[in-house]
């Protein structure tokens, strides 16, 4: 767990600069702005709450007030960082993007920084992230989890995956109310504002070295696991020589994004009791093909009518902006 004396001493400092923020009276640059969800062309209904907002143009004479700014991106995906700004040499403020179509509903986060060391400093760097737009009242970044990284450098040169990193981690409430702005400087309705917590957000604050110049290192919540991925594992278990006689693969429905939902079946479906053969019956409207052998059918019901086999039906379901393994 977070170090009580350092909690007290970043929340102190933390809210002097929150204070400044309101007021009016802090340095600041916007360094990073999303455009659309993970690089696709898909927009939110609803306006993403932020607790404040930064021109582009906050400083018209175009020069920053920092030496040096890392370089953001999020336009990949599972990818949800909607702005970066920056608010010292090597301190930003992060403002998640919200479940698609709500105004609330922010806790996992993925996003990827590079331009990690100023020109001709070969020394580790280091950088403060505050994610100021979450919303649960409580973190197990609190009791001792810490974030996860992946060095592009580190993966070519030695193999080396995600790993956990970050130091002076805690989770807090901020002066932020809920409410009020939007990502585009629009007005948000502060009444029954949606996500859990109460009327503030809250920060997740975390300092993360970088040791290699000239790389890209991507941070996760944890460990991320995507829609290809898990289509890639799907499509492994319907070609495995020994699983795919017990696996069918067809679509349940469509996403509202335009993914397809699948539906896995898993049983023998060479035998039955009684040594009756079943064909399996397509859920799709039609009888679409199935993947991964065997038979299809647009009854809802095995070929020979028994309905005695019983069936248990697991359901998985993950925000769109939250990708750890299911």
């Amino acid at each position: 767990p977070p170090d009580p004396a350092m909690v007290e001493r970043h929340s102190a400092v933390d809210a002097e600069r929150e204070a400044r923020t309101l007021a009016g009276t802090a340095p600041m640059q916007l360094v990073y702005c999303s455009c659309s969800a993970a690089g696709r062309s898909i927009h939110s209904r609803l306006p993403v709450p932020t607790p404040y907002s930064v021109s582009p143009s906050a400083n018209p004479s175009g020069e920053s007030p920092f030496r040096h700014s890392l370089t953001f991106d999020s336009c990949f995906e599972s990818g949800n960082l909607l702005s970066a700004v920056q608010r010292g040499e090597s301190e930003y403020d992060l403002f998640l993007r919200a479940d698609l179509h709500t105004t609330g509903f922010t806790q996992w986060f993925y996003f990827a920084v590079s331009n990690t060391h100023p020109k001709g400093h070969n020394g580790t760097t280091r950088a403060t992230f505050r994610i100021c737009n979450l919303t649960k009242p409580d973190s197990l970044f609190n009791q001792g989890m810490r974030p996860v990284c992946y060095s592009m450098i580190d993966a070519q040169a030695r193999g080396t995956g995600w790993v956990r990193t970050g130091y002076d981690i805690f989770y807090r409430q901020n002066l932020y109310r809920r409410g009020g702005t939007g990502s585009g400087g629009e007005e948000v309705e502060k009444s029954k504002p949606a996500g859990q917590g109460g009327a503030n957000h809250y920060t997740l604050s975390f300092t993360v070295d970088f040791h290699n110049p000239g790389d890209t290192v991507l941070i996760a919540h944890s460990y991320p696991f995507t829609h290809s991925d898990c289509k890639r594992h799907t499509a492994s278990l319907l070609t495995h020589p020994k699983r795919k006689q017990y696996v069918r693969r067809s679509v349940l429905c469509q996403s509202l994004g335009g993914h397809d939902v699948d539906l896995l079946t898993i049983t023998d479906f060479s035998k039955a009791a009684g040594g009756v053969q079943y064909a399996y019956p397509s859920p799709c409207e039609g009888g679409a093909e199935d993947e991964g052998g065997g038979g299809s059918s647009s009854t809802n019901g095995y070929a020979n009518g028994d309905s005695r086999k019983r069936t248990i039906v697991f359901t998985g379901r993950v925000h769109p902006g939250e990708t750890p393994a299911p």
